[in-house]
């Protein structure tokens, strides 16, 4: 059995668990760590869990839980401003943080959930869906596109033609 097969086979808490850490390797692209080459490692493991997902409510659970990490960490100075008088207000940046980054992550649930098993052009495309429907549902937050990550490459070139969604 492959490491693809393997990664497709888990079950329980360990599938969630590398959900949760192929979207944490998935933030490093973003800035301040600017990481591209974690594209080629967390895209594919997040489609082998998807495709080993028994079913569509688990498939949801993974997009959460890989959404959760990627958001919780992209956004990270979220927390920053609570700072500025951290005796009054530090207190709320932990909450701040939590439930934006899992309220951001019900985007990439629904785009795993909807997704049929097995269509990595199903899986992409409503991914990709779902991060231009973020962009633009409730006045937008187009913070953390999953494309930004390409910024310090010569691949951002191609959103010329694509956009940053296609480029996602």
């Amino acid at each position: 059995m492959g490491l693809a097969e393997k990664i497709g086979a888990l079950r329980g808490w360990r599938q969630l668990l590398l959900a949760f850490a192929a979207g944490a390797l998935l933030a490093t692209v973003q800035v301040p760590w600017s990481f591209p080459p974690a594209y080629f490692l967390a895209i594919p493991v997040l489609f082998r869990l998807h495709r080993g997902a028994p079913d569509k409510r688990r498939a949801a659970l993974l997009g959460w839980m890989a959404g959760l990490a990627y958001f919780g960490l992209t956004l990270s100075w979220l927390v920053e401003p609570f700072m500025v008088e951290a005796r009054t207000q530090g207190w709320m940046a932990p909450f701040a943080l939590f439930f934006m980054a899992a309220g951001l992550a019900l985007f990439w649930a629904l785009a795993f959930g909807l997704a049929r098993r097995g269509s990595i052009a199903g899986f992409a495309g409503l991914w990709m869906l779902a991060e231009l429907v973020r962009s633009y549902i409730f006045t937008g937050f187009a913070w953390g596109l999953i494309a930004q990550g390409w910024i310090d490459t010569p691949l951002i070139q191609s959103a010329a033609l694509i956009g940053v969604h296609g480029l996602g």
